[in-house]
């Protein structure tokens, strides 16, 4: 199914990973792993074009629209524009992936719907967390908020139904705004919980010589940057040698 779904709704970066780097499509998705996870079917079929595929995702996407719908109702300002279109994904992602066959009129309005509603969902994540991190920055309450959204809705949807036939705009819809609101996400997260992200530096350093008399000082020194979640910890570790001209011996 990923096989597929690369080709399928990202058909340019599919084509220039396959020209380009066709061992890593090898590597990624076996010939063997495609012939034994076929896309998961149902042989039942409606007159134009509608196909049961991926029921088992039916479920997670009423629960998106669930989210969406209710979370939109809580919220306001750019945060209510991208959670009402994160809403607007989830539905059109049915008809995607779970009620069309691939390349039919109904699989093509909704594989585009979900491109472009995922770009207009990331857009807004980014502007409202950009309003968060910074009380000076505008968080897109009252009608100058819900014309930007607008403006950044008919954008999107234009560049997505208009312009789909051009080298990556699908691409840079949905990976790119993703990617972006990722990290402005991320951004807020360290900004409001700063408890959740440390560093602790330890030294220690030795006097080289005889004692009360100058001489080379080697010290080490270790840096550990560390990232807590619950009782899930990450860290990384950084290590210096230096040596320098000293008079005493120091610690810490």
């Amino acid at each position: 199914m990923s096989f597929d779904f690369l080709g399928s709704f990202f058909p340019h970066a599919h084509a220039f990973v396959e020209q380009y780097a066709p061992a890593f499509l090898d590597r990624a998705f076996p010939p063997w792993v495609r012939a034994r996870c076929p896309e998961p079917r149902f042989d039942f079929q409606l007159p134009g074009g509608v196909a049961f595929r991926h029921i088992s995702l039916l479920a997670l996407q009423l629960a998106g629209m669930a989210i969406g719908a209710a979370a939109m109702r809580r919220t306001a300002g750019f945060w209510r524009w991208g959670f009402a279109a994160f809403a607007l994904m989830n539905f059109f992602s049915v008809f995607a992936h779970d009620l069309s066959n691939t390349g039919t009129a109904i699989w093509r309005v909704g594989a585009t719907g979900d491109v472009v509603c995922t770009g207009i969902t990331n857009t807004c994540v980014i502007l409202a967390a950009r309003g968060q991190a910074d009380s000076r920055k505008y968080d897109g309450r009252g009608p100058a908020g819900t014309a930007i959204a607008l403006g950044i809705a008919a954008a999107a949807t234009v560049a997505g139904y208009g312009f789909g036939d051009v080298p990556f705009v699908h691409e840079a819809l949905y990976i790119g705004t993703s990617a972006a609101a990722f990290l402005c996400c991320l951004f807020l997260l360290v900004r409001r919980w700063p408890p959740l992200f440390g560093q602790t530096e330890a030294c220690w350093s030795w006097k080289q010589g005889p004692c009360g008399q100058p001489g080379a000082c080697w010290s080490w020194t270790s840096r550990v940057t560390w990232v807590s979640a619950s009782k899930v910890v990450l860290w990384s570790t950084s290590s210096v040698w230096s040596r320098t001209e000293c008079d005493v011996l120091t610690g810490g």
